[in-house]
């Protein structure tokens, strides 16, 4: 039975595309813990009412910022109580129209810049290349293994991880996280695919305000690419490490050093039997 992922959705007014990784199902009638790992967009806008869910009900003690240095001075991380923050960006520099720094510019002008930059195909082409980059990378898989060493290393309370809009960077450490833990390739795209259903009320306000601006319609669009996911983007992260490792299991059990026994301790961690 598919899980309904809309009972993830973290309701926070000023988190863009929070949602608990919790209850997704996995093999043997087991599923992922429930308030332990939480993934999000960028936490500079958060509410009072958003500082307490997270903070009382959630009980967030640690949170890896993915993002770069300039999107941080951008749009820096409100400090939550008992909470150990680590800057951990995934990409080796700051890449534009991905990392999103917005250097200033209202949302608007700089959706206007980023899709004019980007006209005939060119996001879709960005995206396309960007994501076996983070797997062929060096820069990129060694922050990826020092991601999963604070997994490895998180005791109490929830693990939240975000980048700017929760939806790449984000998008592709709980791909791993969720393939590591055992659960099927239906599950892991499910899961990176909801992100469209999360952004879709921002996304299309977005692309209306940026024709009331006079926005032409190609332009419009490659801002809507920007926004979304598809699977084939993920599709490509596998691809490209199978072609380079042989196999998910060497990536996992060498550039990841996750072994068996780190493993076990991420399933003890993070999984559970299921509640009928």
């Amino acid at each position: 039975m598919k899980y309904n992922s809309a009972l993830r959705i973290l309701p926070l007014n000023g988190v863009a595309n929070a949602r608990d990784l919790g209850g997704l199902p996995l093999p043997g009638g087991r599923e992922i813990r429930k308030g332990c790992l939480i993934r999000t967009g960028r936490l500079s806008d958060m509410t009072e009412r958003d500082f307490h869910i997270l903070e009382e009900k959630y009980k967030v003690t640690e949170i890896i910022d993915l993002r770069n240095e300039q999107e941080i001075k951008e749009h820096p991380d409100p400090r939550l109580s008992h909470a150990v923050f680590h800057h951990l960006p995934l990409l080796p520099c700051e890449t534009d129209g991905i990392s999103r720094e917005d250097c200033g510019e209202n949302l608007e002008n700089h959706a206007l810049r980023l899709a004019n930059r980007y006209r005939g195909g060119a996001a879709e082409r960005l995206l396309r290349r960007m994501y076996p980059d983070m797997i062929e990378n060096a820069f990129c898989v060694k922050r990826l293994r020092d991601f999963f060493q604070l997994l490895l290393t998180h005791e109490t309370g929830a693990l939240l991880f975000h980048c700017t809009s929760g939806k790449d960077r984000t998008g592709l450490c709980s791909a791993l996280i969720l393939r590591i833990l055992g659960a099927s390739w239906e599950t892991v795209l499910s899961d990176y695919l909801f992100t469209n259903y999360q952004v879709q009320t921002y996304r299309d306000e977005l692309c209306g305000r940026l024709r009331l601006l006079g926005a032409e319609e190609e332009a419009v669009r490659q801002i809507y690419i920007l926004e979304s996911v598809r699977a084939e983007y993920l599709e490509s992260c596998m691809a490209a490490i199978e072609k380079l490792y042989g196999s998910f299991e060497l990536f996992v059990s060498g550039p990841l050093g996750i072994d068996r026994e780190a493993r076990r301790k991420l399933e003890e961690k993070y999984t559970c039997q299921a509640m009928n």
